[in-house]
């Protein structure tokens, strides 16, 4: 059985047209494993990211107080 497998991967490899189609389909074969296994995810991070506290936005700038700071005003003209 695995002297067929061998056989079979030699012959798939020698089909190929050039060495660097080669490694692109098994840079695209491990890219897609990889892709699957979560491998690509970066590490799993160790504490829960800490949300901004009351009043200040997303990127931890404080939120203003002027009465139009939630409403979207568009200053464009003639649209």
């Amino acid at each position: 059985m695995k002297k067929k497998i061998l056989v079979l991967l030699m012959i798939l490899s020698l089909s190929y047209p050039a060495a660097s189609h080669a490694f692109g389909i098994l840079r695209y074969t491990f890219d897609a494993i990889a892709n699957q296994l979560g491998l690509d995810r970066g590490p799993v991070p160790k504490v829960f990211p800490q949300l901004p506290p009351t009043g200040f936005d997303a990127h931890g700038k404080p939120l203003s107080n002027h009465p139009d700071a939630n409403r979207i005003y568009i200053q464009a003209e003639g649209f």
